[in-house]
């Protein structure tokens, strides 16, 4: 598995190369030799990727014939690429000498893939070791079938150094002569460690992994590629630079050799001149001979003739063209027609005048864009700073208001802490807008009994703050006794505003204000926990009266459902407290209408789906209410569930069976039976026996039956309560 895993990822990089290689320029022959070589030694090392894991020797005979495709053409393909390279087809200028160069390289080939395709090893000439399959050595096939293959593989490694060594000597180019010297590296190390490791150390015992020489190749195929990245040589030539890169630019665009032939053209350049391509090296060639003249970067203005006559005046600009090593192999020079310049020149001086008359007038709009950005800027301050709902400052200017008047010139400086209490009952029970309405009026007497020096700000949902200064202890307690006051005679919704305050006063620098402020805060807290109890009992009891106000009938129906609850609860035997929490919970069962229209809730004949959706929330509704207090908050989850079912098709849970709270279950009786045995607007009511029988129809599936058989029992008992 090891082995398999390396020469896959050694086919993975070969491929990554090749492709690499062929995306810097598919176009050049060079380039897809390169890719042809690394994909077929990617293709092999795949191969061989897959015999690592193979046990059959069938598969792996078959495999290993596969293989040849790589490896029986490969070498001729690096020859090939090897002439290319160092420029030995410039000799094969005949049709004929080019078919004879193709006919030497790729023949010997063609027949090492015949002879390894039709000879190949079968399975039984196959071993598996721990190295890799081999070929047993008791299998002796003949002289050529044995050895073609080592011939093809030296003599087409040793040609292709032959070819490089040639190349080197003969060139006195410093970059031609750096290529070659890292194409030498590249064809001896595979050719050197090969010999070691494929006949040197197997004939002394050494086992070695098969397939070793695809590792030495791969060092090869990477120091090309490093070439390619470092010098270039496969990515591009002089002429190519020149087609890739000119028709790109907008000006007139011409590259030469060194002896200035024109190698490249941009249509810029001969629309510009007038020329057509036919004879453009004719006509341009005093361009190219006279960049000899200048330096290496260099801008001259020149008159050029054109074919029709014309005189164009051009900027000329000529630069060198080196390559990564430094060496010079090229001029390119750019030219801009200076007419259509000073022709933009003239056009500017015209834009220049009408500009001056326009900045007159902008300037006008621009003073009035002023006043209106100063006056969006004080109103973004002012949202910056100030609380949206109360009009009061925020939290951020507080905190900035804090650390400028924490100083000792303003000692003493009292912080008072105020929380409105019950704000979060009140926004459950009457709806948000009733709360806004209490934040707004608390914020307004709060503000009224401030001084002008004092700053208030509102830096949480309930809370506010005052920084008072040059104000001491009983001072700040006196402002607070006057909010008091004021407070009381605020009420909404029956509910009497009510403020929980603390206050602390800093009167040297040694104390740290933020413990100043966490005083005053921990005194507010303290007070809060005596006076939200009452406040909050004296809310719900104003909770009902609202209710009762906007529905007569909920107080008749609420009572009843109390008191038959709790004469059901008794039945059941239960102690004491839980009786009357029964009855309490019979009490507040439908306290979530409170936020119900008063439409749907005395609403005439049946309740359409949309209003029957609404008058399912007073469940949760009435659960938010009493869960805001300690005293009513285990009464908050019997509401929640008094209109689930003992089948789990209630709402608003969809909880069934025991999973319903018990005394859930009993007020589900309690409500279902009252709301059938009175008189409601959407119908008539029926007698008590027929309620009775219709809860009895509906036990096990709407009603827990266990006490539908204690109501049974206990029927006559229960109904002649009085509830009026």
């Amino acid at each position: 598995m090891g082995y398999a895993i390396i020469f896959f990822m050694i086919s993975i990089l070969y491929l990554g190369f090749g492709i690499t290689a062929l995306l810097k320029n598919y176009k050049n022959i060079n380039n897809k030799l390169y890719f042809i070589i690394t994909f077929s030694f990617s293709f092999w090392a795949l191969i061989y990727s897959v015999l690592y894991l193979v046990t059959d020797p069938e598969i792996a005979a078959s495999l290993r014939k596969l293989t040849v495709i790589t490896w029986g053409t490969m070498y001729s393909v690096i020859l090939h690429l090897m002439i290319l390279l160092t420029g030995f087809n410039k000799y094969l200028k005949t049709r004929f000498k080019k078919t004879a160069m193709y006919m030497l390289l790729y023949i010997p080939a063609f027949l090492n893939l015949l002879l390894y395709i039709f000879e190949s090893y079968n399975s039984s000439e196959l071993i598996r070791t721990s190295t890799g399959w081999v070929v047993s050595s008791n299998v002796d096939r003949g002289y050529i079938w044995d050895n073609f293959f080592f011939y093809y593989y030296s003599i087409f490694m040793i040609l292709s150094i032959i070819v490089v060594v040639i190349w080197r000597l003969k060139t006195e180019k410093l970059r031609e002569k750096t290529y070659s010297k890292y194409l030498l590296i590249a064809l001896m190390f595979p050719l050197v460690l090969g010999s070691i490791f494929e006949i040197i150390l197997p004939l002394n015992g050494i086992d070695v992994i098969d397939g070793i020489t695809l590792l030495f190749s791969l060092v090869s195929m990477v120091i090309v590629y490093f070439i390619i990245e470092k010098y270039g040589f496969l990515s591009y030539d002089l002429d190519e630079l020149g087609s890739n890169f000119i028709n790109l630019a907008s000006e007139g665009v011409i590259i030469c050799d060194l002896n200035g032939k024109i190698e490249s053209i941009n249509q810029g350049a001969i629309d510009m001149l007038g020329y057509e391509k036919t004879n453009k090296l004719n006509n341009i060639l005093q361009i190219g001979l006279e960049i000899k003249d200048y330096s290496t970067v260099k801008s001259k203005e020149k008159i050029f003739d054109c074919e029709n006559g014309a005189k164009v005046p051009v900027l000329l600009s000529t630069k060198e063209i080196n390559d990564n090593v430094g060496e010079l192999f090229g001029y390119l020079l750019v030219f801009q027609d200076l007419s259509e310049l000073k022709s933009a020149q003239n056009k500017l001086q015209e834009l220049n005048n009408s500009l001056e008359k326009t900045i007159e007038i902008r300037t006008k709009d621009l003073i009035s864009e002023i006043k209106n950005r100063k006056k969006a800027e004080n109103e973004n301050l002012h949202i910056a700073y100030n609380d949206y709902l109360t009009g009061l400052y925020n939290r951020r200017y507080y905190e900035d208001a804090l650390v400028q008047l924490d100083k000792e010139e303003f000692y003493p400086l009292s912080l008072v802490m105020a929380d409105i209490n019950g704000l979060k009952l009140i926004n459950d029970a009457f709806g948000h807008k009733a709360g806004d309405e209490l934040l707004i009026k608390a914020a307004s007497i709060i503000k009224a009994a401030c001084r002008e020096r004092d700053v208030l700000s509102r830096i949480g949902g309930d809370e506010f703050v005052i920084i008072m200064p040059n104000t001491t202890g009983k001072e700040a307690d006196e402002v607070i006794k006057s909010i008091n006051k004021e407070a009381k005679k605020v009420v909404i919704n029956s509910i009497s505003l009510s403020i929980s305050f603390g206050y602390r006063t800093k009167t040297n620098n040694i104390e740290q204000i933020q413990e100043v402020f966490r005083n005053a805060e921990d005194l507010m807290y303290r007070e809060k926990l005596l006076k939200i109890p009452s406040m909050r009992s004296s809310a719900i009891e104003a909770i009902l009266k609202t209710l009762y106000e906007k529905d007569k009938d909920s107080e008749i129906h609420s009572r009843a459902v109390a008191l038959y609850s709790e004469k059901i609860a008794e039945a059941c035997g239960f102690e004491r407290q839980v009786v009357s929490e029964a009855k309490t919970a019979g009490l507040l069962h439908d306290i979530g209408k409170i936020l119900i229209a008063q439409r749907i809730l005395t609403k005439k004949g049946k309740l359409t789906n949309a209003e029957y959706e609404e008058m399912k929330n007073h469940s949760e509704i009435g659960f938010r209410v009493l869960n805001s207090s300690h005293e009513t908050r285990r009464i908050s989850n019997i509401v929640l569930h008094h209109h689930e079912r003992w089948d789990g098709r209630g709402y608003p849970m969809n909880v069934k069976g025991d999973k319903i709270p018990l005394i859930s279950r009993i007020i589900a009786i309690a409500d279902s039976f009252d709301a059938m045995t009175s008189k409601r607007t959407y119908k008539e009511k029926i007698s008590k026996e027929a309620a009775l029988k219709e809860i009895i129809d509906n036990s096990g599936t709407q009603f827990d039956p266990d006490l539908v058989e204690i109501f049974r029992d206990n029927f006559y008992k229960i109904i002649h309560i009085k509830t009026d």
